[in-house]
């Protein structure tokens, strides 16, 4: 058969035609051809080469659940390790936690029922004082225990209790450590249990098992194993979701666990070189072919007196290590394993150093806007998922005590509930998170204007003055209002409008009182009753000056 009628055929038949046999001498190695998936070409995050076969050996299509209850636990004990054990570490966390928290959260309560939004601004901050069932922590303290305690181990767990000896609202929480959510011994494996939470059909908790002593306790041995049913609508559980599905949540420093493993051995293989270079002082060497074994012990030790002058026997010299220790790049190589470490939380490198050298204005600046939006985008978590949650089950407890709350809110019906109004957008560009307050029953127009808002404390501008002036020209033109400029530093615009009032009016009175003619209100507060420019004298009127001359002459 021709060739020509060979590779037809084979064309005919789907198969390639045989390739010519190759020059007498000559290798041919069969080149690979490239995978394809539907027409293109797989990329090299699934080739299969040694590299990348060992790389991504545990990488895995698991569920999140199972993952979360096969390494949560490891995961979350080597995070408290290293912020217990780190200083990096526990500062990055603590310092994430200052920038979120802060002094706290202040609320304030916009309502066309005055009566009723002073009673809550009044006391519903002197009951977060106590907030605690156990009297140790306020609802600020509890706060900045939440946001290191999700660095560490990814969840805000809080359970409400009763406080019989407090004769207004009874509701108090009681903070507890993760991990004491697990499944019990007897429903591990059950389908509608997944980490210590029962869920309905629709994936929503309704119960949660919390175990009546700490996993790792040294005391209590007799509770280890028991545990109590808490209704899912009586517990605080709070934590972010990585993937869909998550009943749990993994700390949010989960992916510096390693660079934190890695800067310490950096350090204490620095440190170890150091040390070692300089407890060898001093070597002997000989370059002299006449010295016998027998005449010296190879590494043999003796000590050298100090300002002594001595002498060394023939063909011997003395040589000194070189001091190459901590290496040029010592400082270079940590600051890039902190900054790596900080970025779980957004946090620019020289907040996570505490250290600004080499940077400057502008740089610093255009870090910290960046670490700021994302500070606000986690308070305007928290107030979604935490403190509106805490305020309804406050208000719900509030207005069933006979006469305690004023106004015409005290006659509501159903329980207390709080939807967003802000959205995440809108936070982002540094808006007040709002909420709207409603009562289940209720008609529209009695709940329509009860606005919670929840103020933060504000960042300090790195030039104070460029800030003063920017804010000065927003006001003035427009731009922007009191009121958001005032929440942006956490205060509230109606408290300090009353402020300016009563300084002034007090200054006013002391002028009164005490200035004699002498002391000015303008003396006394030169900011908010700036001095008017003195009138201008009158420019001499010409015809009258001659009109004047002329009857001087006659």
């Amino acid at each position: 058969m021709s060739t020509s009628r060979r590779g037809f055929l084979s064309r005919l038949l789907g198969r390639k035609p045989a390739a010519a046999a190759p020059a007498p001498g000559l290798r041919v190695f069969p080149i690979k051809a490239p995978r394809r998936l539907h027409g293109r070409a797989i990329d090299l995050a699934d080739s299969d080469s040694r590299h990348n076969s060992n790389h991504y050996a545990n990488a895995t299509n698991a569920d999140i659940n199972a993952l979360l209850g096969s390494g949560l636990e490891t995961v979350r004990n080597r995070a408290i390790h290293e912020l217990t054990n780190n200083g990096y570490a526990a500062g990055i966390a603590g310092t994430f936690a200052t920038f979120v928290v802060g002094s706290g959260p202040r609320l304030q309560v916009n309502s066309d029922d005055d009566a009723f939004a002073q009673f809550v601004e009044r006391e519903f901050p002197a009951w977060a004082e106590q907030a605690d069932i156990e009297g140790k922590l306020s609802l600020t303290d509890m706060l900045d225990l939440g946001v290191r305690q999700l660095c560490s181990c990814g969840e805000i767990l809080a359970t409400e209790q009763t406080d019989p000896e407090d004769p207004r609202v009874q509701l108090r929480y009681r903070f507890l450590e993760p991990h004491r959510l697990a499944d019990p011994w007897s429903l591990i494996g059950s389908e509608q249990v997944h980490n210590g939470i029962e869920v309905n059909d629709a994936g929503k908790p309704t119960t949660y098992y919390i175990h009546k002593a700490h996993p790792g306790t040294s005391k209590n041995w007799s509770k280890v194993g028991e545990y109590d049913k808490v209704p899912a609508d009586q517990v605080l559980h709070v934590y972010r979701y990585d993937r869909a599905e998550a009943d749990r949540g993994f700390p949010w420093l989960m992916p510096s666990i390693d660079v934190f493993a890695k800067l310490r051995r950096w350090t204490l293989a620095v440190i170890d070189a150091a040390e070692t270079a300089a407890n060898l002082a001093l070597f002997m060497t000989t370059s002299s072919e006449t010295v016998t074994a027998e005449e010296v012990e190879s590494a043999d030790l003796f000590e050298v007196e100090r300002n002594m002058m001595m002498t060394l026997p023939a063909h011997w010299k003395p040589e000194q290590l070189d001091a190459k220790y901590p290496p040029s790049s010592y400082k270079e190589v940590k600051a890039e394993l902190i900054g790596e470490a900080a970025r779980p939380v957004h946090m620019p490198t020289n907040i996570a150093l505490a250290n600004s050298a080499g940077y400057n204005y502008a740089s610093g600046r255009l870090d910290h806007q960046a670490y700021f939006r994302y500070i606000r985008l986690v308070q305007n978590w928290l107030s979604r998922r935490l403190l509106n949650r805490v305020l309804a089950r406050w208000l719900d407890e509030a207005l069933r005590i006979p006469g305690y709350v004023p106004g015409n809110r005290a006659r509501r019906i159903g329980r207390p509930r709080m939807r967003m109004l802000t959205t995440g957008r809108q936070a982002e560009r540094g808006a007040v998170p709002m909420a709207r307050l409603d009562f289940a029953g209720q008609p529209a127009q009695l709940v329509a204007r009860d606005l919670i808002a929840w103020y933060w404390p504000g960042f300090e501008h790195v030039d104070p003055l460029k800030e003063a002036n920017a804010q000065d020209t927003k006001l003035r033109n427009g731009a922007t209002n009191l009121i958001d400029e005032d929440a942006r530093e956490g205060r509230d615009w109606e408290q300090q409008m009353r402020k300016r009032f009563r300084v002034k009016k007090r200054a006013v009175q002391m002028v009164e009182d005490e200035g004699e003619g002498k002391v000015t209100v303008e003396d006394l507060l030169p900011h908010l009753t700036p001095k008017t420019a003195a009138p201008a004298p009158e420019a001499p009127d010409k015809d009258k000056d001659e009109d004047d001359d002329d009857d001087d002459e006659s």
